[in-house]
């Protein structure tokens, strides 16, 4: 895993969060998104009207996906993100930590 490209990915992932906002219980709602499609757009998925998305790094939103999911010891990225309550605040701020997590220098 490329620890500094998944920190970027993830900061962009932020980034969608707080510019499109955020929704619980669906991907994409009203034009707003969950963190798990904000992790699909931050890696470089594509929107394509009235299609499919346009992709070309699948490894890059799974490399993403699994540094997230690794500090939810008790549930999935889309159980956390629908957790009542949950704003997008928090959501980013989230994506923050893990990313921040990835490139902070280890003790020696």
């Amino acid at each position: 895993m490329n620890n500094e490209q998944v920190a970027k990915d993830l900061e962009a992932a932020a980034k969608e969060i707080e510019t499109r906002g955020h929704c619980q219980g669906e991907m994409h709602a009203n034009g707003k998104i969950c963190m798990l499609q904000s992790i699909y757009l931050g890696t470089g998925y594509q929107e394509q009207p009235g299609g499919p998305y346009n992709y070309n790094n699948e490894s890059r939103r799974r490399e993403a996906e699994n540094a997230v999911a690794s500090v939810f010891p008790y549930a999935s990225i889309c159980a956390w993100n629908n957790e009542a309550g949950r704003t997008g605040e928090e959501v980013a701020a989230k994506l923050r930590e893990v990313a921040t997590s990835l490139t902070a220098p280890t003790a020696a």
